[in-house]
């Protein structure tokens, strides 16, 4: 995962790919949001270590 992330850091020269790297960036943002909702519907079934789990997934 890291290694796919600095491949359009090292081609920040160029605008194009410094665009690209914005949208990745925006793609992962929203996906990580998703995960989000999705664990907290989850979890309302089991909300004794809610806060705690949550806390870590945002470290």
């Amino acid at each position: 995962m890291k290694r796919i992330l600095l491949i359009p850091v090292r081609a920040c020269g160029d605008s194009h790919a410094f665009l690209f790297y914005k949208l990745y960036f925006h793609i992962i943002v929203t996906l990580r949001s998703i995960y989000y909702i999705i664990y907290i519907i989850i979890s309302n079934t089991n909300e004794v270590s809610f806060s705690e789990e949550i806390s870590t997934v945002f470290i």
